[in-house]
């Protein structure tokens, strides 16, 4: 599964606004899930999104189970502040994810189902393998497990 998080710095973005390029994704038979957070503000802090990126995954789950689509594994990919949630998620979070995070990607124009658009490092980091987008001279780490 391919869960994109969209970006807006935390406090503004909506998952709509990826529809058609999550259902271009979807239509390659990839399956694949978006989702809304609770914007930061005074009653909600960082750690309380990725709560919320733990129940997604597990809803997911749940809803592949009626389709009989098997979720154990995914990737984490988002524009801007949802690349940001995917890695923290990834760093953090994880190990506790009835869904195994493989990788996280940042997307960008880029489609993230393009294998062209990153490549594996051999560069160990926490005995994972690290992915660096190439299109983007940021290069924004990845976890792969």
């Amino acid at each position: 599964m391919i869960l994109y998080i969209h970006g807006g710095a935390w406090v503004a973005g909506d998952k709509d606004g990826y529809r058609e390029e999550l259902s271009s994704m979807a239509k390659d038979n990839y399956v694949v899930a978006s989702m809304n957070y609770h914007y930061v503000d005074k009653n909600t802090n960082v750690f309380d999104i990725l709560d919320e990126i733990t129940m997604c995954l597990n809803k997911s789950k749940e809803i592949g189970k009626k389709y009989n689509i098997n979720i154990n594994s995914c990737l984490l990919t988002g524009g801007s502040a949802g690349a940001h949630l995917s890695m923290l998620y990834a760093y953090s979070r994880a190990k506790e994810s009835n869904v195994t995070v493989k990788a996280v990607d940042k997307a960008g124009n880029e489609s993230v189902a393009d294998s062209d658009s990153i490549f594996l490092d051999t560069q160990e980091l926490e005995g994972h393998l690290v992915i660096y987008n190439t299109n983007d001279t940021a290069a924004v780490p990845a976890y792969i497990n």
